[in-house]
């Protein structure tokens, strides 16, 4: 009798010690994933009265696009000077406005050197405030303006 409650309990002991280790070799796995990359979501916002070639100080804007990346979002465009004097506009105002007519957000557009009669210049505009995707991907119309 002695012997078999001896046996009970190391068999007991025995099975305890192989839930621990399965126990413990299942934490260590999923401790040791490395957590997945977060997948950058990009909006880009195809509304034709934003991408549209547009003109500003007789400069034209053209080759447009305004990408939304998590909170990040980029005005793109090469500004051309199609005049035949020397353009000295360092910066301007991109104003992104809704259907209402409302303002989302005033990007600021930076040409910096002077702009010679027929050269053309990208320009990247770019705020990171915390505004939600759907603000600037449905924006309505752009209205560029002197900063």
């Amino acid at each position: 009798m002695k012997n078999k409650k001896k046996l009970l309990i190391a068999l007991l002991i025995v099975v305890v010690i192989i839930i621990a280790v399965v126990v413990g070799i299942i934490v260590n796995m999923n401790s040791n994933k490395e957590e997945e990359p977060k997948e950058e979501k990009t909006i880009q916002n195809t509304n034709e009265e934003v991408i549209q070639d547009s003109t500003y100080a007789d400069l034209g804007i053209q080759n447009i696009r305004l990408e939304v990346t998590d909170d990040l979002s980029v005005f793109y465009a090469d500004v051309v000077n199609n005049t035949q004097e020397v353009k000295n506009i360092e910066e301007f105002g991109i104003l992104l406005k809704d259907a209402d007519g409302n303002e989302v957000v005033t990007l600021l557009a930076y040409l910096g050197e002077p702009l010679n009669p027929g050269e053309s210049r990208e320009i990247i505009a770019s705020v990171d405030m915390p505004l939600t995707n759907d603000d600037v991907a449905s924006a309505e119309y752009v209205e560029y303006t002197e900063e």
